[in-house]
């Protein structure tokens, strides 16, 4: 299993009112639907830009890219995703049962 820190970064193509809120929305479902699964370890959005960020584990690259590539946000041209695979050295005890 590998793991990657991906970073949404918000493009010049924002939509306005309720139809950015429908896009958040449609966006944070399909970021939940994994968490529900176990593949992604933590989400939210910056607090002084547009975009956000969340830890996803997979077995490459690629299936990461894949993923994104199918976000809603992603599709409508309104974000674009940076990802940066890590190894990982250490951490608190309570999140090794996600980095097993």
């Amino acid at each position: 299993m590998k793991y990657f820190v991906i970073e949404g970064i918000f493009t010049e193509k924002l939509p306005k009112g309720a139809a950015f809120e429908a896009e958040i929305k449609a966006h944070v479902e399909y970021l939940g639907a994994e968490i529900d699964s176990g593949n992604i370890l933590f989400m939210g959005p910056k607090t002084e830009s547009g975009g956000g960020f969340f830890l996803m584990k997979g077995e490459d690259k690629q299936d990461i890219q894949d993923f994104c590539d199918n976000d809603p946000m992603f599709k409508s041209g309104t974000q674009w995703y940076k990802i940066t695979e890590f190894r990982l050295t250490d951490c608190q005890d309570p999140l090794k049962y996600w980095f097993r």
